[in-house]
């Protein structure tokens, strides 16, 4: 039972390694001002073409 516990939280690990990874490069994206700006600039000019 207790080698399969441990067995099971070494599968599950690395997936949750690679969620940890892809929040802390999404955050790093979002909380960047060029991103930020640059999607701006980008979401205003999508704005004005749809009207």
């Amino acid at each position: 039972m207790n080698r399969l516990l441990r067995t099971s939280t070494y599968i599950a690990y690395p997936q949750v390694h690679v969620i940890q990874i892809l929040v802390r490069m999404v955050g790093s994206v979002l909380s960047d001002p060029e991103v930020i700006n640059v999607y701006a600039k980008t979401h205003s000019l999508g704005e004005t073409a749809k009207r």
